[in-house]
This record gives C-alpha cells, structure tokens and sequence, in this order.
C-alpha cells in the first residue's frame, strides 16, 4: 500500500504484537478511504512504507492530534525505530534522545505551577544520575493550547479587535439611522401618547423593531460568512492552528444571534428614549417645523458620529501600519529564489531501499528530471527553506572544546550537488558539492555567511573543520571540512534576521527522505504530471506531492 501519511506521533509503547508486527492506530478519514470503512480491521495486519504492521484500532471522526496543516492519518509507537535504527530498543529508551514532546492531562486539582515543580524536581534528578546527556536538559510545563497558537496569537487577537471596531462602528451608524427614523415619526409617537400609549408600551414597540432589523441583518450577515469563509479558506495561510476547521456551525450561529439581540436593543432602547422624553403638546404644535424633535436628537447623534470617525480613524491607522509591515516584508531578501521552481516530496521505505539503493534511486531519478522539457536545473535537499521543517543541530569546532551545554547550534540542511543553483542560494566562496565528494573521501561540509562571520571572525573559513552533532545512523558524527560559504536564507521565518547554517552532502549523509527541487524555464505547474511519471517508472508504490 502506498505510503498514506508521513506525520506519526507516539500513542503507545507497546511492542511487537504476537505475529512479530508493530501497532498502528488508523484515523477515522483513512479507515475509511484506503480500507473502506472495514468493521474487523482491527487485528488485521496491514502494509504501510513497506513495513507490516497489526491494526490496533481506529480513531473517531474529527480527531485531529496533534493539530497541523495536514491531519495527521494514523498514528503508531516509536518501537517502530528500533527497526529503522537497526537497535535493540526503541528511540524512546535510548539516553540522550530528545525530540520527543511529552502530553500529559493534569488533574483537576493540580496546577501548572505545580506541574512546573514536580518537573524541576525530576530535571534535577536526571541530571544527577546523568550528567552527560541531561546536564543541559530541562522540561518545561505549557499549556497545550498556548503552545498550538503561540505564533497564531497576536494575528487572532488582532482580527478579533478589528471585527469588533467594524462592529461598533456598524452598531452606531444604526443608531443613528434609529434616531432620524425616530424624528420622522415624532408625530405618530406624540399621537399614541395622546390617545393613551405608555412610555413602556412604546419604548418596547421600537425596541422589537430594532431587534427585528438586526436579526435580519446577522442573518444576512450569517450567510454573507458562510460563503467569505470559503473564499477566506482558499487564501489563509495554512500554518494557522485548526484553519481547515474553521467555518459557519452551531456555536457561530449561537453568537450571531446574542449579539444580533443585544445590539438590537442596546442600540434600539436609546432612539426610544428619546422618542418618549419629549413632551407631546410641544411635539404636536412642532410637527412638519425642523427645529423641535429633531434639535433635541443632534447632540446623541452627533456623540454618535464622533464615535463612528473616531473608530474609522483607529481601524485606518492600523490598516495603514499593516500595510506598511507589509510592504517592508516583501521587501525582505529571502536569500533564494522561488520563482519558477517546483519542488517534489519523495519518502522511501527505509526497510526497501537501504544506503545504496537509496542514493542509486535519488540519483537515477535527477536523470530523468533533467531529460523533461522545460527543466532548466534539478537538485534535491532536506529541509527547504520556510517549509516549517527546521533542524537545530549542535556543533563543535576543531581546536576550540566547549561543554555540551555551550555548543554553538545551527540549521542543518542536506543537499545534492547543485543544489544551491537550483534554488538561488549563491556561492559567495569556496565551491558546491561534487559528485566526488563520496562517503570514502573526505568529509565535507558548506557554511552560512552568518556562521563564518560569527565562529571565524576575520578568518577564511575554508578548510576550517567542524562536527555537525548529525551522522549517518550507527555512525558517530566526524569533523567535516568546510568547503565553501553560500548566502544566508531566511528558514523560519521573515520577522527575524537569518542564523547560522550548514549544509552537508546528500552523498555522504543519505536521507530516506528528499525534496527534489526543479528549477523549470515556464510555468513549473506544467511538468509536475512528468515528474510524477518519472517517480512511478521508478517505483509505483511510492507517494509523491
């Protein structure tokens, strides 16, 4: 079965099952497309990667954990590495394996403060017993939700401002429009006090007419929401916590009305008022002159005004300085270009295709690619720029020992040869990788104009040697000779200035995953379906996007 779903996350420890596979948990969206919703699927061994593993039970609909762009489809124990590490126990029990996120409910009567504490303690201990993986290592408590929309936070926050000011603004011009329509039908209000009508009676007649119209209005609003949300939905940026989710259901309904009836009569009562405030006799002696009922209503209306501009002014100054961040970002130098390049996700079974066969498969493949019409350059690499992947890896430099706690880090990369050409990334010194620079010559390595500047102030970096604390697995992480020094690039993110990177050759560290990155003369859409062939030439049980 081809490959369905690249995101796992540990649910279990459990390990092999009693046929000698590992468990896999489906979700409920993949239950039912790739198993047709099959009611004794569990227990049921299944294929996924090229590895067997056992059914051990399917999620309910709408689960999403942890919560990302792309849902996550099924979900297995990290005993799987112990076949991918080629070890006798699973990464989770190796010591000095940090890349885990433990989930943990707390109990009602216990507090994060307390949590926070229980975790010092254990920190302290593991240090203790372990100096030399945890001296460095510390646990920190967050709650789940102020991790998941911690960078969507402000941005919320600041839409929410901005709906609410809209709201304002739209609630006083109604207001305003409730007090004219009110000075038009003095006579009519001064004619049903006179025959009898009590200021209740008529403050609760207007009210119900203000309620009506608004209702009205939210739910034309309503409707007007449900089709912005799919326009908006097309355009959102996808690392939005839960943005697929979004959309008009029973809660958006439920808020539509309260505030529908609330406006209607905290914004409905005060025409009233001033409608039954007025004195009849006068207002029947007035009527068809402008100077009566309508002069006492100007200075609400005109408050109500003031309100109006001064809610326009805020909402245009900050429109104004958005437009202008804006303006500056895309401005900012992204240290590569995107521009007609098209980039193509390949994950290969690590149990089918070991070091050799890998490599041979990525390098039989950028034959192909490069034999496409249209295809100018064909790379690959690991991570990509501003993909949301990022590898933070520790390193050491020859000649200056720091303890493990003080090690400079820096973004890894893994590339193949022209790479840097491909994607835009100029070579300010020194040369790119070859197809010579195999695992039995010298280990190389390409820096960051940042890293060179920072770690080799004043120096020539090249021929420097460094050891990136990444290796190929069951090897232990070597000096690296420095080769060259590209541009820097911006990884993570425009808002903050790019940090150190290192590159390191596809050749000498193979990866069972690679983007292969195509740089094309036309529209890079026109030979994804070419690309696509290529890969299943090669091997149709692979997944390519």
């Amino acid at each position: 079965m081809p490959l369905l779903g690249t995101n796992s996350f540990p649910v279990a420890r459990a390990g092999p099952s009693p046929e000698g596979l590992y468990q896999i948990i489906l979700g409920h969206e993949m239950w039912q497309s790739a198993f047709g919703s099959d009611p004794r699927i569990v227990g049921k061994p299944v294929s996924l990667d090229g590895e067997p593993y056992t059914v051990a039970g399917v999620m309910p609909r709408g689960f999403s954990f942890p919560l990302q762009a792309d849902p996550v489809q099924y979900w297995v124990s990290v005993a799987r590495d112990m076949r991918k590490n080629g070890t006798d126990r699973p990464k989770s029990e190796e010591r000095g394996d940090h890349e885990y996120y433990n989930v943990t409910r707390l109990r009602p009567d216990v507090t994060l403060r307390r949590a926070q504490t229980d975790l010092d303690t254990i920190t302290a201990r593991l240090k203790k017993q372990y100096p030399e993986t945890n001296s460095y290592m510390g646990l920190r408590a967050i709650v789940l939700i102020d991790y998941i929309a911690r960078d969507a936070t402000a941005t919320l926050l600041l839409l929410l401002a901005a709906a609410g000011f809209l709201l304002l603004m739209a609630c006083a011009n109604v207001a305003n429009l409730l007090l004219a329509r009110a000075t038009t039908r003095s006579r009519e209000i001064a004619i049903r006090s006179a025959l009898g009508a009590g200021r209740m009676r008529i403050i609760r007649q207007l009210a119900a007419e203000s309620i009506v119209f608004s209702v009205a209005g939210g739910a034309l609003g309503v409707l007007l929401a449900q089709w912005g949300t799919q326009a908006m939905l097309a355009w959102a940026p996808r690392d939005i916590p839960r943005i697929t989710e979004a959309g008009v259901n029973g809660s958006v309904l439920v808020f539509a009305l309260i505030v529908s009836v609330t406006t209607g009569v905290a914004f409905g009562i005060l025409p009233a008022l001033q409608s039954v405030k007025s004195d009849v006799a006068e207002t029947l002696k007035e009527a068809g002159r402008t100077s009566g009922p309508a002069a006492r209503t100007n200075r609400t209306r005109a408050a109500l005004m003031s309100l109006q501009v001064a809610l326009a002014v805020v909402l245009l100054v900050g429109a104004g300085l958005l437009g202008r961040s804006l303006s500056r970002l895309g401005r900012v130098r992204l240290g590569f270009e995107s521009a007609h390049v098209m980039t193509t996700d390949i994950s290969l079974p690590s149990a089918q295709y070991k070091t050799g066969p890998r490599a041979a498969f990525f390098n039989e493949l950028q034959r192909r690619i490069s034999t496409i019409p249209g295809v100018r350059r064909s790379s690959g690499g690991f991570p990509l720029p501003l993909s949301g992947s990022e590898w933070l890896v520790g390193f050491e430099v020859e000649g200056h020992p720091l303890p493990q706690q003080d090690l400079p880090s820096a973004v890894t990369g893994v590339c193949q040869p022209g790479y840097f050409a491909t994607i835009g990334i100029p070579i300010v010194r020194g040369r790119d990788f070859t197809a010579t620079d195999t695992p039995a010559e010298t280990p190389v390595i390409i820096v960051s104009e940042a890293l060179a500047a920072k770690i080799f102030p004043g120096q020539n970096p090249l021929r420097k040697r460094i050891k990136p604390g990444i290796a190929v697995t069951g090897v232990d992480p070597t000096m690296r000779e420095i080769i060259g020094v590209v541009g820097d690039v911006h990884y993570s993110g425009l808002r903050d200035q790019p940090g150190m990177q290192v590159y390191e050759p596809e050749s000498q560290l193979p990866l069972s995953e690679l983007i292969v990155v195509v740089q094309t003369q036309g529209d890079p859409r026109a030979i994804g379906a070419a690309i696509r062939d290529q890969v299943n030439s090669l091997d149709p049980s692979l997944a390519v996007t």
